[in-house]
């Protein structure tokens, strides 16, 4: 798993210009991204050419790279997307906390964390399948 946060700041234009202090994704700290492998070569390509002042070619390419960065990112956000894994556990918990008293079955805390019912874990269901494939070759 990957963490990268990304800063800039955003100057506004029209009748009051000046910077942007308001939120770009209302609602989202973090936000999931894909293709990853694109984010990833244009921030490190934001980030070697940062300093680069040569030519106005070049602080023109910058200005792409950035806004096609935004642009995935824009294109991954949606205001009724799903909360990250860490929002749902964090949204159970609390839940859990406020209603320690209420008889709540796991088919609810699922349901509030968007997840699916199993009794197996996600290593099981992994290792199991890969010894049910190996039984079908072998």
């Amino acid at each position: 798993m990957y963490y990268y946060l990304f800063s800039f700041s955003a100057v506004q234009t029209g009748d009051c210009p000046g910077l942007y202090t308001g939120e770009l994704l209302p609602g989202r700290c973090e936000l999931m991204v894909h293709p990853f492998s694109r984010v990833i070569r244009l921030a490190e390509e934001l980030l070697l050419n940062k300093d680069c002042q040569e030519e106005d070619v070049q602080h023109f390419r910058q200005q792409l790279r950035f806004q096609e960065l935004l642009l995935l990112f824009e294109h991954n956000y949606s205001s009724r997307q799903q909360p990250s894994p860490a929002q749902s556990v964090e949204n159970t918990i609390q839940y859990l906390q406020k209603h320690y008293m209420d008889s709540i079955t796991v088919k609810q805390l699922a349901e509030r964390a968007n997840v699916g019912i199993s009794a197996e874990s996600s290593t099981d269901r992994f290792v199991k399948s890969r010894s049910d494939h190996c039984r079908e070759c072998g």
